[in-house]
């Protein structure tokens, strides 16, 4: 009987373990591991720390930050428990063939919530491969895309799946990828019919057309929390239309604009309108008829400077490329 005791406590002690390479590669089959962290270590192949204790059988730095690339990851899975319900693969060079390697294995796991696939050096294939590969994912509900080489086609691609593919997803994070003005309208069409709570769009390229695009969704979503819009190029007059929709908008809690170019002012009317108590929402405007030719009102400017914008090339800095 005691017997029987001490096996149940070692179970539950080893029940839902944070497991790493050593865990999965060293065959004991007593511990249930359904959160792996698979992360390349820090300072990857050059850290001499790392190196030097390396073992024989452990493998090098080098060779975990190439772990999906190598049949390593199709035994590593296996070992992990059939409910796996964490994964992290943060710094891993996944690329195309990575990601196909990863979506056939994900999907066989039925009851996947987080997947960290943050500076994994995915593009639009590779994203394409893995939304393709890993079929409906209805567990998953934190997703980090961070640190990428996506771009609008890697946001075509993923706004569907936010509606049928993710219908649990509530938390995604896409800072420092390569999204632009048409971009930002996919993910917007999205939100009507998503679950996301908290959205993480910073340091991309969405400027004042994308910032619109997001504004126009905010008036009718009820479920966002939190929206991440720094470092975008974003200016007083997206600032002014998330303004408005904040005045409409009684769920979204955060917003972050910093290091855009909005001004003090259009800064301080954002504050006040997301501390403000959200207006009904108005009846839909009549047609009205066009304005006569020779004046330009404001809307008529702003749509010059989004049209001028279509045709700028989006720079990032210099430290987008470190991973």
């Amino acid at each position: 009987m005691r017997l029987l005791l001490l096996l149940a406590i070692a179970c539950a002690q080893s029940a839902g373990r944070l497991c790493g390479w050593e865990e999965l590669n060293g065959g004991d089959w007593s511990i249930e591991c359904t959160d792996v962290d698979l992360s390349c270590p820090s300072g990857g192949a050059n850290s001499s720390a790392e190196g030097a204790n390396e073992t024989a059988d452990a493998p090098s730095s080098s060779d975990l930050c190439r772990l999906l690339n190598t049949t390593a990851l199709n035994d590593a899975l296996e070992a992990a428990s059939p409910a796996l319900a964490t994964l992290e693969l943060r710094g891993q060079q996944l690329g195309e063939r990575g990601a196909l390697v990863l979506a056939a294995s994900l999907a066989r796991r039925e009851h996947l919530k987080v997947l960290g696939l943050s500076s994994c050096r995915l593009s639009d294939r590779g994203l394409t491969a893995l939304l393709n590969g890993w079929g409906a994912r209805a567990s998953l509900t934190r997703l980090d895309l961070s640190h990428n080489w996506l771009t609008d086609d890697s946001a075509r691609a993923l706004s569907p799946q936010l509606k049928s593919m993710l219908p649990a997803l509530t938390h995604l994070e896409l800072s420092w990828n390569g999204f632009g003005p048409r971009g930002a309208k996919a993910f917007a069409e999205a939100l009507s019919g998503s679950s996301l709570v908290e959205l993480g769009l910073a340091w991309n390229g969405l400027k004042d057309r994308g910032a619109r695009a997001l504004a126009e969704a905010l008036t009718a979503n009820e479920k966002l929390e939190i929206l991440n819009l720094e470092h975008n190029a974003i200016k007083d007059g997206g600032a002014r239309d998330l303004a408005k929709a904040l005045l409409q908008n009684g769920k979204l809690a955060k917003l972050e604009v910093g290091a855009n170019g909005i001004t003090e002012p259009m800064t301080a009317k954002l504050d006040e309108a997301l501390r403000a108590v959200p207006a009904p929402k108005p009846a839909p405007k009549r047609e009205q008829t066009p304005k006569a030719r020779g004046g330009q009102d404001e809307d008529t400017a702003r749509q010059q400077v989004e049209a001028d914008e279509d045709v700028e090339e989006i720079s990032f800095d210099e430290d987008r490329d470190e991973l």
